[in-house]
């Protein structure tokens, strides 16, 4: 699939090893594990502001859960940025299978994380806005609702792109669960031959991660698998004015698939000007956007 994207350059990658640092412990009833629900990040009920872009206001739904910070509109949207600033050497594009991407290119670094504000340091993320009743059970916002609604229309959106790509489980990793994070898994040798190396900074790494599915995930089996992913960290940031949730999932694996997305998934995503793939390489892009339903928004002052 040829992307028209304005997104210009590269980097990001999620070790493994860090995921099992703070692993409560999770009650499992009739052999399914019970997640505790989500809460609001914010108890302020957002109002949309018809005197900012829809970009702004996405964006600004998004800030509990620290994405979209450092935006804010301009008379050319074009000009607008994060704040966050990157410097190194463009290396040939096809070396990460970029070619045919348009404005893609590749950012390389041996201190790109030098100096980074961490409050403009974050990744491509979705935004859906949905009412209460989709997610809520028993009167409380469920993590496996959320988690479920986004990774259902993630695998529809790179079924546009990838025809024969064939997915897993969408399973939840032993971490901290005040931002639970969650895999897909990918079983196509073809699309993860291009992923993996993509976010490593080892380009000659195969294709598939291997693990034990339980020893990764809170809710794994005892099998033995080989695959890619591309995962999410899932918050609820706020209440809108009509009393429905805005979630977020900013995506922290899988950074290969983000462009696909923005084409392709059924409501908005907000991108930064610049992402890190792994601790050389960072995404560049011309101008920070949102997407929603494949049509680029940008941060350009309402008339």
């Amino acid at each position: 699939m040829k992307l028209n994207s304005t997104l210009l350059a590269i980097t990001f990658s999620l070790a493994i090893s860090g995921c099992a640092s703070t692993r409560p412990e999770l009650p499992v009833v009739n052999g399914k594990v019970v997640f505790p629900p989500l809460t609001l990040l914010s108890e302020e009920r957002y109002a949309w502001d018809d005197s900012k872009s829809e970009a702004l206001n996405i964006a600004h739904m998004a800030l509990p859960a620290n994405v979209g910070n450092g935006l804010r509109d301009m008379e050319n949207g074009e000009n607008a940025s994060t704040g966050r600033i990157g410097s190194g050497t463009r290396i040939f594009d096809a070396a990460l299978g970029l070619a045919g991407f348009g404005l893609f290119g590749i950012l390389q670094s041996e201190s790109l994380a030098v100096g980074v504000n961490n409050a403009v340091d974050w990744n491509p993320a979705i935004v859906e806005i949905v009412s209460k009743e989709t997610i809520t059970r028993n009167g409380n916002i469920s993590y496996e609702s959320v988690r479920d609604l986004v990774s259902e229309k993630v695998k529809s959106s790179l079924r546009k792109a990838f025809h024969e790509i064939e997915f897993g489980s969408t399973l939840t990793l032993k971490s901290d669960l005040s931002k639970p994070s969650a895999w897909i898994q990918i079983y196509s040798a073809d699309v993860c031959s291009e992923a993996r190396p993509f976010e490593s900074r080892d380009k000659s790494i195969g294709p598939f991660t291997k693990n034990k599915l339980s020893s990764v995930y809170y809710d794994g089996n005892d099998s033995v698998e080989e695959y890619c992913a591309v995962g999410f960290d899932f918050s609820v940031t706020q209440v809108d004015q009509n009393g429905n949730i805005v979630i977020v999932a900013e995506m922290n694996r899988g950074l290969y698939f983000a462009p696909y997305l923005s084409q392709t998934y059924e409501g908005y995503m907000i991108f930064p000007n610049i992402y890190d793939i792994n601790p050389i390489e960072s995404v560049v892009l011309k101008y920070p956007f949102v997407s929603k339903s494949g049509k680029e928004l940008l941060f350009t002052k309402p008339l």
